[in-house]
C-alpha cells in the first residue's frame, strides 16, 4: 500500500491564490471570530476554523494546507504594531490586500511573514475605510 503522506518544505510554503485566504478571512467574519486577527486563537477556537475550512474548501489538500499555514502566520504577523495599525484604520477594506499579500509573499514556518512587507503591501492598495468592504458591518 502507497502512503498518500503530503509533503511541504518548511523554508519555503508554496503560494496560494489569493482568493484562498479571502475564503478563510470571510469565514471568520462571518463567524463572529475577527478578533482573531488581533489576538490569536486557543486551540478549540483554532480547531473550529481549521474544520470549517475544511468543510467548505473544494481544492486539493496541499493548497488547503499551504493555505492555513499562510493564515496562522498572517494572525502572528497582525500582532505587528504597524501592521495591526493599519488594519484598525482601514477596517475591514484590508483583508482583501493582505489576503493578497499573504497569498503571494515568501513564507518560511519558522520565521513567518515579514511584517514591513505586510505594511507596504496595505499602503499600495487603495484600501479605504471599513465602509468599502462588501461584508456586511451591521446586521
Amino acid at each position: 500500500m502507497q502512503s498518500t503522506s503530503i509533503q511541504l518544505d518548511p523554508t519555503d510554503i508554496p503560494t496560494v491564490p489569493a482568493q484562498a485566504l479571502e475564503a478563510v478571512m470571510d469565514l471568520i467574519v462571518e463567524r463572529g471570530q475577527a478578533l482573531v486577527l488581533f489576538h490569536g486563537a486557543n486551540p478549540v477556537t483554532r480547531r473550529a476554523i481549521e474544520t470549517a475550512f475544511w468543510q467548505a474548501h473544494t481544492g486539493d489538500r496541499n493548497t488547503g494546507n499551504a493555505t492555513l499555514i499562510r493564515f496562522w502566520h498572517l494572525v502572528d504577523a497582525m500582532s505587528a504594531r504597524r501592521v495591526k495599525s493599519m488594519f484598525l484604520d482601514r477596517g475591514f477594506a484590508a483583508l482583501a490586500p493582505l489576503a493578497a499579500a499573504a497569498a503571494s509573499q515568501r513564507l518560511n514556518v519558522h520565521w513567518g511573514f515579514k511584517p514591513q512587507h505586510l505594511v507596504q503591501a496595505l499602503s499600495a492598495s487603495d484600501a479605504k475605510p471599513a465602509a468599502a468592504y462588501p461584508h456586511r458591518l451591521a446586521a
